[in-house]
């Protein structure tokens, strides 16, 4: 259905999608003239049809995935920030008598954006033509980057968009990724700069929310979210750029998506999304007609995904020997950038959303395909409404043990989730080399990502090394008995660590690296420890 409507009196592309959306509802098997002279009737409405005149009733859908929900989710790795705080409530939008007010935990948000280029055909608002090869079009109303300085609105006009792509400028790109096309992204800069601190550094509001509607025939489904999707870069220096790690368990099974005779999917224009099974991609927190939460990025996690790979091993979910590969490479090439000096992670100053198609050409960090809403038009796309900053140089505790083996935890862990078999006989002690970590003996070498700092050395205190001791990121002390069976979801003090029997070769061989739990005052921390030879 082709939709043009240059005098709207709405606010543009966003209304008018929402007003689709509820028209499929109502009239599944109108003509498609009908539809057309019903939405233009809408379209007359008065102008003060605004982003008020959408209001969700339908709550949000309990998570199913090991990652945060669309709103708050306390507890898991990547938790939302809330917009705003007070007496109303964490999340819930400022009103004049209800005592809320944006978060002061944000320290900053964006002043200037240094690029900015949105796919698509720009200021020309119909739904684009990809048989004659003529990209979705772009309303003049969501193109103005300015609409994402200063402090979250949960305005879902608020926004730049950067626009949708058909699958022919898709293949194009990634045929040549240097090409004339690219994704739409947009480059934006701060009058503080970003630091790494303690969890997340800052987080990123586009103005997805949750969808009223069971549509099954364009994918949507009540209580999930509606939601356009980014990956999340960072650069000091506004030249080279390192892209947060992503994971995306989504299915084209899970969301019941068919495909056409090109092998396009054709039943996912509304989309919603089981945000519960992304990590490390902006868009999947609500922050519109509503609700407002933005979705947290911690530089960390650049080289280290340990929380998050600790978050699927406690639901049963296992990777691959390819997926872990995949994995690794990309933060192996994060910490790269690390050590040539060419990011700096206490010295951000860029940070880049770039838009992912949903057709699920592009892939996470793991190589699994990513789906959202697709094809989108008007305000289609990846739309921002926000990056706030968190920890600046200001804000960053003093450097302690902690800070010393973030990223070890990852290797540990990511190792221990990978089904493979040592030799009977092969101790697994770490060394420290150069910066890096790796195992002594074994062969699991290719898995272990190097570190970005040194790992804090687990001293034994016993001399046949029956007990190792380690410090967690407060600097507590915790002590391993490696005769002792290992509970990863135990907390407090101390945890232990046991051999396994390798029944194919009749011996005793080392159980694979893992990466503990400790708890510090209610918050939960992850830490490496040294694994005993035998």
């Amino acid at each position: 259905m082709k939709l043009f409507n240059t005098n709207s009196s709405l606010e543009d592309a966003k209304t008018q999608r929402l007003f689709w959306l509820k028209l499929r509802v109502l009239a599944p098997s109108w003509p498609e003239f009908f539809q057309v002279l019903t939405l233009t009737a809408l379209l007359l409405l008065p102008a003060t049809l605004s982003a008020q005149s959408y209001e969700p009733s339908q709550p949000l859908n309990p998570s199913t995935g090991p990652f945060s929900g669309g709103q708050d989710s306390p507890g898991t790795v990547d938790a939302g920030i809330p917009g705003f705080v007070g007496a109303a409530g964490d999340g819930i939008i400022p009103t004049a008598d209800n005592g809320n007010y944006t978060n002061p935990l944000f320290v900053g948000w964006a002043t200037g954006c240094a690029e900015y280029k949105p796919f698509g055909n720009l200021g020309v608002y119909n739904p684009g033509d990809p048989d004659n090869g003529i990209p979705a079009g772009i309303g003049t109303a969501f193109l103005n980057p300015e609409l994402t300085f200063g402090p979250a609105t949960a305005n879902v006009y608020h926004i730049a968009t950067l626009g949708d792509m058909f699958t022919y400028a898709i293949e194009e790109y990634l045929l040549n990724p240097s090409g004339t096309s690219q994704p739409g992204y947009i480059t934006l800069t701060f009058d503080q700069v970003i630091a790494n601190g303690t969890g997340a550094d800052f987080a990123v509001f586009e103005n997805g929310f949750v969808s009223n509607y069971n549509i099954p025939e364009t994918g949507g489904t009540a209580g999930q979210g509606f939601c356009e999707l980014g990956y999340v870069e960072v650069s000091t220096d506004g030249i080279t750029f390192a892209r947060f790690p992503s994971i995306v368990l989504n299915t084209a099974e899970s969301m019941n998506i068919k495909f056409d005779d090109n092998g396009d999917p054709s039943n996912i224009m509304y989309a919603t999304l089981e945000v519960s099974n992304i990590y490390n991609i902006a868009g999947k927190h609500c922050n519109g007609n509503g609700p407002s939460w933005g979705t947290p990025f911690d530089l960390d996690t650049l080289t280290d995904l340990s929380a998050a790979l600790a978050a699927l091993n406690e639901m049963g979910i296992e990777l691959t020997e390819e997926q872990l590969t995949s994995l690794l490479a990309h933060t192996s090439y994060n910490q790269q950038l690390i050590e040539d000096g060419l990011l700096d992670v206490n010295n951000i100053n860029y940070v880049r959303v770039v838009d992912i198609p949903g057709n699920g050409m592009f892939t996470d960090s793991l190589g699994n395909p990513i789906y959202d809403a697709w094809p989108t038009w008007g305000s289609g796309g990846f739309d921002l409404d926000a990056i706030g900053v968190i920890n600046t140089v200001n804000t960053i505790p003093e450097p302690s043990t902690w800070a010393l083996m973030v990223a070890a935890a990852a290797g540990l862990l990511v190792v221990g989730m990978v089904q493979r078999r040592s030799g009977a006989g092969r101790p697994f002690d770490f060394a420290q080399g150069d910066g890096g970590v790796r195992m002594a003996l074994g062969d699991y070498s290719h898995l272990m990502p190097p570190s970005p700092r040194h790992l804090v050395s687990h001293t034994p205190r016993h001399p046949e090394r029956s007990v190792a001791e380690s410090k967690d990121r407060s600097g507590t002390t915790h002590l391993f008995d490696c005769n002792q069976p290992a509970d990863i979801n135990q907390t407090g003090p101390s945890t232990s660590l046991r051999s396994a029997q390798d029944d194919e070769d009749g011996g005793s061989a080392q159980s694979l690296p893992r990466a503990c739990r400790g708890d510090d005052g209610g918050r939960e921390n992850h830490f490496a420890v040294r694994y005993c030879e035998y």
